[in-house]
């Protein structure tokens, strides 16, 4: 079954710093060829990219090389570099997203570190899929501002691509993160209230400090850091889909009990603040 969905380019799409042009999900994969020649039947594609396996496995060809995609791992692409993916099994099925906005690239390069397209290997991968499917939903069932609230889902996916993936294929990574399961659901369920690190270290059975400690090894932030990421996400799609509400009112919604720390934070996650997100949305 081919579930997806293409968004139609404007202006305002074009504006979020977080939006996306396609996503798909439970897709089976076809052969994708994308050399980058001058003839018309040989393009490349201007979009940062990440496409999951789900079931089977397939292999992407780049730069020369060639690299098995299986289940848990995914492929993140750059926008004009040549490829071309297809399956090695009967049937590949993939999650994906194409994303738009001015803020992939810096998150890709900053946050991620990524120079290049790449197969990366997933933590936790359910949880990908998951967004990617909120995110259809959203797309395909949505209202008017539909992309204004697919952007806080598309920055929670590459949260998520941040926190779980490693080029390593090690092990350990994705047993650290299955340990780790618990704290990230709690976080996403109660982040619109105090989230102490004595109650997330209790989920796994562990001290504060050495939550801490493994958290910051895993994803590379503070558990503060992720906590405030997750609660900005939120508060984007907020901002954008109920203006009616005052800054204020989204930062309690979100989980800020002071307004001006609120700012402060959303404006070193985004580069504006809450206001001018808006102005801009």
């Amino acid at each position: 079954m081919k579930r997806m969905f293409f968004s139609v380019t404007d202006e305002y799409r074009e504006r979020l710093e977080y939006g996306f042009a396609g996503v798909g999900c439970r897709y089976e994969q076809e052969h994708v060829k994308r050399p980058g020649g001058r003839r018309e039947t040989e393009w490349i594609y201007p979009y940062y990219q990440w496409i999951m396996c789900r079931r089977g496995e397939g292999e992407l060809l780049l730069r020369g090389r060639r690299y098995p995609v299986g289940e848990g791992q995914g492929m993140l692409l750059f926008p004009n570099e040549p490829h071309e993916y297809y399956a090695r099994t009967d049937s590949w099925e993939v999650d994906w997203v194409v994303f738009s906005g001015a803020g992939i690239g810096g998150f890709v390069s900053r946050v991620i570190g990524a120079k290049c397209s790449g197969v990366y290997s997933v933590a936790v991968p359910f949880k990908i899929s998951e967004l990617i499917e909120k995110l259809y939903e959203t797309a395909t069932l949505g209202g008017p501002m539909k992309y204004a609230a697919a952007s806080g889902i598309v920055y929670e996916i590459l949260l998520e691509i941040y926190i779980g993936t490693s080029r390593s294929q090690g092990a350990s990574l994705s047993a650290r993160a299955e340990r780790l399961r618990p704290v990230f659901a709690y976080i996403d369920e109660h982040y619109k209230e105090p989230v102490p690190l004595g109650v997330l270290s209790s989920k796994i059975g562990v001290t504060p400090q050495h939550l801490s400690i493994i958290f910051k090894s895993l994803t590379g932030v503070t558990v503060t850091e992720y906590i405030n990421g997750v609660r900005v996400g939120r508060s984007k799609e907020i901002l954008l889909s109920n203006r009616e509400m005052r800054v204020k009112e989204v930062a309690a919604a979100c989980g800020f009990s002071d307004v001006s720390y609120f700012c402060a934070v959303f404006r070193r996650f985004e580069g504006v603040t809450p206001t001018e997100f808006r102005e801009r949305g």
